[in-house]
């Protein structure tokens, strides 16, 4: 359990650095203002996730992913709703696998016309906060 509370610690603090979002938009607005939905080109995204232990590119290049090794079946429990929370206040699409004290995370995004969005500083930005 302590593992867990020192995790979600180290989260908060990393989602109270992450950038905002402005006040009174929505989530696609506001990630439009920024150009945080822009895709990002491949090199990019390579050096971004050489300084992010842990992330890799998925196999479709479209997504990121990580997995994450807890204490307890309990712990990657509460860390999966955890993460889910903090996805939903963001408007941050994900896939979460929970199999026994592993968490399975795929971070991706969606384009306007619903297909597959690629990597952007927006998911970036939540995958570093997530850590």
């Amino acid at each position: 359990m302590r593992e867990m509370q020192k995790m979600q610690k180290q989260t908060q603090k990393g989602l109270q650095k992450a950038r905002p979002l402005p006040a009174g938009l929505g989530v696609g607005a506001a990630l439009t203002a920024r150009g945080a939905q822009t895709r990002l080109k491949a090199e990019r995204v390579q050096a971004e996730l050489q300084r992010m232990p842990g992330w890799k590119l998925a196999a479709n290049g479209g997504a990121i992913a990580r997995v994450r090794h807890l204490g307890s079946p309990t712990g990657a429990a509460d860390y999966a709703s955890f993460v889910l929370r903090q996805a939903a206040r963001r408007g941050q699409p994900l896939g979460v696998d929970v199999s026994g004290s592993h968490v399975a995370l795929t971070l991706y995004t969606h384009s306007a016309s619903g297909g597959p969005g690629g990597i952007t500083e927006a998911l970036l930005a939540f995958a570093e906060a997530l850590g």
